[in-house]
């Protein structure tokens, strides 16, 4: 019993420490790509929002990449959801974060 929590701890603390190295950008600062950029980079993680607004979806990808230490996101998937009685329609956004390799902020 005490091997199964232990290695369930270990699993838990595996994927926290992935990114342990990265510290947390300006959110203002990250760049937002349509395409992959020329410069070689790498994935850190998806991220995902749904807001009412687009300046809103924009600030909470920034925020989450943020948090993964990225320098921009490449937006992977734009969709609005239908408008209905009484409720305004949603945008959704879904994007990779990258950390860009060998430049000034790696």
């Amino acid at each position: 019993m005490r091997s199964a929590a232990a290695l369930l701890a270990l699993g838990l603390l595996i994927p926290a420490c992935a990114h342990a190295g990265h510290a947390r950008r300006d959110p203002k600062t990250l760049r937002i790509y349509n395409a992959p950029p020329a410069e070689r980079y790498e994935v850190l993680g998806a991220v995902t929002a749904k807001e009412d607004d687009l300046d809103e979806v924009l600030d909470s990808l920034r925020e989450q990449a943020a948090d993964l230490g990225a320098d921009a996101i490449i937006i992977t998937i734009q969709a609005e959801t239908p408008r209905r009685p009484f409720r305004k329609a949603k945008i959704q956004m879904a994007a990779d974060a990258i950390r860009f390799i060998g430049g000034p902020n790696s």
